[in-house]
């Protein structure tokens, strides 16, 4: 008798309590690029955030299959994706003639709108292939310094770059 009531107090304790729902995280393969190199497969790797199955947080970037030293990972805990899936890029983005990865997360939508984030990592070889990330200017802040307008009387002058669009109204 004595025996079996600290395994009755065992068994409360382990299933007496409140069951709640879980918070189940799981890391996924959100997009990958294929290659017949076993060194270029690329492979975007995310959590998905419990309570909105389209939302991702926490990137990996997978660069190669296999294991070991030949395969290389870059860990991104701050970006966040919210809606649909990111788009991932393996190309010479700099013209150096090293593929480098690009990948546009969707930061917000609504209403027909969205925002994106777009996170390039640089292909270095120093002696060894590795990635770095490089800044990639916003949008508004490129606008601000390329384009600049200006109005006299009923004519509009844009400049973009170095080209100029006149427009009367």
């Amino acid at each position: 008798m004595i025996k079996k009531i600290p395994i009755c107090f065992v068994m409360l304790f382990l299933f007496g309590g409140t069951f709640e729902k879980a918070n189940a995280v799981e890391r996924v393969i959100i997009s990958s690029l294929p290659s017949e190199l076993w060194y270029d497969n690329l492979f975007l790797l995310a959590y998905t955030i419990d309570g909105n199955w389209m939302a991702q947080r926490t990137f990996t970037i997978q660069v190669g299959l296999g294991g070991g030293e030949s395969v290389l990972l870059y860990h991104f805990p701050d970006w966040y994706n919210d809606k649909f899936t990111p788009e991932l890029f393996y190309d010479d983005l700099t013209g150096d003639h090293l593929k480098d990865i690009g990948v546009v997360l969707i930061s917000g939508s609504g209403s027909g709108i969205s925002t994106k984030e777009i996170h390039i990592l640089n292909q270095i070889q120093d002696p060894n292939r590795r990635y770095e990330e490089v800044p990639v200017e916003s949008i508004n802040d490129a606008v601000k310094r390329l384009v600049k307008m200006e109005r006299q009387g009923n004519l509009a002058t844009i400049l973009i770059g170095k080209r100029s669009m006149w427009s009367s109204f």
